[in-house]
């Protein structure tokens, strides 16, 4: 019998198969720890454990990647709640994670992280699906500008495919000023996210 390669990586990753990768949330303390795949509702996810841990101050992240849209939205997120954004030894931040990491305010990048270009999944080539993917492009592009990501790598990440990561090299370990946490503020998203 033949071991397939792909799960045979994802386990020496520390990751299921890939059918199985929701994105996964534990906390322990201060700190969020979030594994898997990156789905358009885990902004949402993100915000109601910040409302309910206010004392959160740090995201350990270990992602393959997932929505490019839901990266850049998790990554505002990051920073509304002022956290540092970490990739630890071993653990990857691919594609929307990567965007989600470096939007945080604060990061510690010891893991593997790289972007490619928001995509069209196959088959969705109507004019709609091309309005949103301009769309989806602009709103990363301007999530890595306001990190400080350089017009040079977003160039580089913005005409990558998706089977080729570009790894962007940060120069420094923080990011955008962030606001003091507003509390009130992430409890009020929390609650609209409930509602949905």
């Amino acid at each position: 019998m033949r071991s397939n390669p792909v799960i045979a990586l994802a386990v020496v990753m520390g990751l299921a198969p890939m059918t199985t990768l929701a994105m996964q949330f534990s906390l322990s303390g201060d700190q969020l720890f979030m594994s898997g795949i990156i789905n358009h509702n885990d902004h949402c996810k993100f915000l109601i454990q910040a409302a309910n841990h206010p004392n959160l101050t740090t995201v350990v992240i270990n992602s393959p990647g997932g929505d490019a849209w839901a990266g850049a939205s998790l990554g505002m997120m990051f920073r509304l709640a002022n956290v540092t954004a970490v990739v630890p030894q071993g653990a990857v931040a691919y594609s929307a994670a990567a965007i989600a990491v470096v939007a945080a305010p604060r990061k510690r990048i010891l893991g593997s992280i790289a972007f490619h270009s928001p995509y069209l999944p196959k088959g969705a080539n109507d004019g709609l699906s091309r309005a949103d993917l301009y769309q989806v492009k602009h709103k990363v592009a301007s999530v890595l500008s306001s990190s400080g990501v350089s017009d040079r790598d977003i160039d580089r990440i913005m005409a990558a495919p998706p089977n080729r990561l570009v790894k962007v090299v940060m120069e420094t370990a923080d990011g955008p000023t962030a606001a003091p946490r507003n509390g009130d503020r992430i409890r009020a998203l929390a609650d609209l996210c409930g509602r949905m």
